[in-house]
């Protein structure tokens, strides 16, 4: 029995794996034939409805974003994605999607994060000082015209959470893009438990450990200290 329900669950996963990655290669594919999601250096208001449209159904994918040659960014992020994308965001639970904008020179460039609704009613909008350059982030310096590239999983920015991204150069020099939170993963290996007690982790054939079914809690738990850390 413990047999047969581990080889569901390696099986199930295995599955999940291969339409993640066509799902997002797909999306990919997509966007990068769309003609009138750049103009110049700014990003068209059509984006935001076509990304978010995109992501509908698609819990898995967890933004969706345009890099332009100037080190402008524009995201948006796909709340349904994951409990701890929430957390991290700190989104409220009515919130759906958060639109993030990169623009501004040197000293005046600013991040702004946008809180909407399903039907996208603005909730809360702030913003803050940002370095943040598009073109120097691994996703675009490895963009291709002819191919769609995967990186190995990284730290997102805006949330600082691993994942890993699908992206593709479009013919005016701005990269579009395509993330997947591992969070994702990990949720669902906690909705497919072998037992009240198992522990299943998911591994890349490299090592690195990509989610597991712990809680996010007990995954990073750090001793306490009684005393300060002497640091030189």
């Amino acid at each position: 029995n413990a047999t047969e329900r581990f080889n569901n669950l390696a099986d199930k996963t295995s599955q999940l794996l291969n339409t993640i990655d066509s799902q997002a290669v797909e999306t990919t594919r997509i966007l990068a034939s769309y003609p009138g999601l750049v103009n110049g250096n700014n990003v068209t208001k059509d984006a935001r409805g076509i990304f978010s449209s995109l992501m509908l159904n698609r819990d898995m994918l967890y933004a969706i974003y345009v890099g332009l040659p100037n080190g402008d960014f524009y995201e948006v992020i796909n709340l349904n994605s994951g409990d701890d994308v929430r957390k991290q965001l700190k989104a409220e639970p009515e919130d759906r999607w958060v639109v993030v904008t990169i623009r501004g020179d040197e000293a005046q460039r600013s991040r702004t994060f946008e809180y909407y609704s399903s039907d996208f009613q603005l909730r809360f909008k702030r913003s803050e000082p940002s370095n943040y350059l598009s073109t120097i982030r691994p996703w675009f310096v490895n963009a291709d015209k002819e191919t769609i590239r995967k990186t190995d999983p990284y730290l997102f920015h805006n949330i600082q959470a691993p994942g890993q991204t699908y992206s593709k150069q479009l013919e005016s020099g701005a990269v579009i893009a395509v993330d997947i939170a591992l969070s994702s993963m990990s949720d669902y290996l906690s909705q497919h438990e072998l037992s009240d007690y198992g522990q299943v982790f998911l591994y890349r054939s490299t090592g690195e450990l990509l989610a597991s079914n712990l809680p996010s809690n007990e995954a990073i738990l750090i001793p306490e200290t009684r005393t300060p850390l002497d640091l030189t």
